[in-house]
């Protein structure tokens, strides 16, 4: 508890610095530094507590997963996973990331750089079902993670491009671990990665009803082509972050923002 504090203490200091608007944060369960802004949630998280999303870090360094494989990152931010991944591709796998938003994007390549990363392959782009440009809402500086092309915040908008994952990564290898997390936007995601889809043998896809209601997207559409492509379907429960199992239809009737993990 001591210590817990003591790091909430030094973080509130770092906050105070008016020299630097970035901290820098390692996790407890993996060897890594990470620059991240001060005041968002990511960094904070990591700096404080040591990890960020602990249910999908437990996932990845459980052994469920392999190694070596071929992974993708699907909405990077500052690269906490896409770091992760790559100690689990090690040299003989590849990670593909991709992040739109050109404040993530920077410090995204900025810790891939420097945590020495060689196996991975940064896109600055979007993704979605057909290629365009659409504005990026910008959310608040505490969550630069919740960004999104289904909203307009009222923090302003910044052009993005948009780009579909079938025509950037060869759908003929299999996919180790694909992770999608980009605020609602999911089912246009994979709506334009449809002949990547039968490769890819486990995902962790953020779902979100409330704003795909809110921007019109049908929920029923993204639970059939989910329930078409893999055969088991997990949410994280929220007490233990383990993960257990849900019928495909008890989806319809969510309500609130979960993760699911979805396997062949």
């Amino acid at each position: 508890m001591l210590k817990r504090l003591g790091r909430g203490l030094h973080y509130w200091i770092l906050c105070i610095n008016p020299f630097s608007r970035f901290i820098e944060a390692s996790p407890r369960s993996f060897k890594a530094t990470f620059h991240a802004y001060k005041r968002d949630v990511v960094g904070r998280y990591i700096f404080k507590h040591g990890e960020h999303g602990p249910e999908i870090t437990r996932l990845l360094l459980g052994g469920s997963i392999p190694s070596g494989g071929v992974y993708i990152d699907v909405g990077a931010n500052i690269g906490y996973f896409t770091v992760l991944l790559s100690k689990l591709a090690g040299n003989g796998g590849i990670v593909r990331a991709f992040e739109p938003e050109p404040g993530n994007y920077a410090l995204l390549k900025r810790n891939i750089d420097d945590n020495g990363c060689g196996n991975v392959k940064l896109f600055n782009c979007a993704l979605g079902e057909k290629e365009d440009v659409l504005p990026l809402g910008l959310y608040k500086a505490s969550n630069r993670g919740r960004h999104s092309l289904l909203k307009n915040f009222g923090r302003g908008t910044v052009s993005v491009p948009v780009k579909r994952l079938d025509a950037l990564v060869d759908g003929d290898a299999p996919i180790a671990f694909m992770k999608v997390d980009v605020e609602g936007f999911e089912l246009p995601v994979l709506r334009g990665a449809e002949r990547l889809l039968p490769q890819v043998q486990n995902l962790v896809i953020e779902f979100s009803p409330g704003l795909m209601a809110e921007a019109r997207l049908d929920v029923a559409e993204l639970v059939a082509l989910l329930e078409r492509h893999f055969s088991r379907c997990y949410k994280f429960n929220p007490l233990s972050g383990e993960p257990e199992a849900v019928d495909f239809p008890c989806l319809l009737r969510q309500r609130d923002q979960v993760d699911l993990f979805l396997r062949k």
